[in-house]
């Protein structure tokens, strides 16, 4: 997870660009995933997913 903490200044000088949303998600949960990493913040979240991910069929 990233913070980011502004001031005011900061926010009246901020623009917002589209990006490419979904797929960056994606990317960063797979990357997240794939890390060997225990992260406890995601502890339970990367247990679910795989979880879910196992009983996918490939298609």
């Amino acid at each position: 997870m990233l913070r980011i903490h502004f001031t005011a200044e900061d926010l009246a000088r901020t623009r917002v660009a589209a990006t490419i949303g979904a797929a960056a998600e994606t990317y960063y949960s797979l990357e997240v995933l794939r890390e060997r990493q225990d992260v406890s913040f995601f502890r339970q979240w990367r247990s679910e997913a795989a979880g879910r991910m196992a009983r996918t069929p490939a298609r």
